[in-house]
């Protein structure tokens, strides 16, 4: 079983009746829609450490601002790439 569909399991699971939280519901389901869009694409997982303090205060920020944590560091690493095209470029 391939890992979209064990999250997509996992997340129908959560959203069976016995999941009274109507948050966590919306939650879920907006991560099992995520999912489906990317398993389109061609995309691979990234995996990092962080210190527990750096973790919290990022997730804090995403959340207060209405953004995912994927979505804010994939744009991180898109503007750092861009800026590293542009610095060969100029070399």
């Amino acid at each position: 079983m391939e890992m979209h569909e064990r999250l997509n399991w996992m997340i129908l699971d959560a959203l069976s009746e016995e999941t009274k939280n109507p948050i966590k519901k919306i939650y879920y389901k907006y991560k099992m829609e995520e999912i489906e869009n990317m398993k389109d694409e061609n995309t691979t997982q990234l995996t990092l450490r962080l210190p527990k303090e750096l973790h919290r205060e990022f997730k804090s920020f995403c959340s207060l601002n209405g953004q995912s944590m994927g979505d804010v560091i994939m744009e991180v690493i898109k503007k750092y790439v861009e800026e590293q095209k542009v610095i060969k470029k100029n070399e």
